[in-house]
């Protein structure tokens, strides 16, 4: 997939807060597009993807030393 599909499908995501929401995430369906995107850096090789409850997502970026 390349950047531009990449970010047409991102689009489609609803993830609109909700002003009168005490805890964060301030919605569910937001949490539903963390987690497509956690299963994204997981497809894209990323090691130690986490997600944790609050929606924050955190991965390892390996360098590549062959050169």
């Amino acid at each position: 997939m390349d950047i531009t599909e990449r970010f047409i499908n991102y689009t489609k995501f609803d993830t609109q807060s909700a002003e009168d929401s005490d805890c964060v995430p301030s919605t569910k369906k937001q949490l539903v597009f963390a987690e497509y995107l956690k299963k994204e850096l997981e497809r894209e090789g990323l090691d130690d993807v986490e997600l944790d409850e609050k929606g924050y997502i955190y991965a390892t970026l390996k360098a590549n030393t062959k050169g």
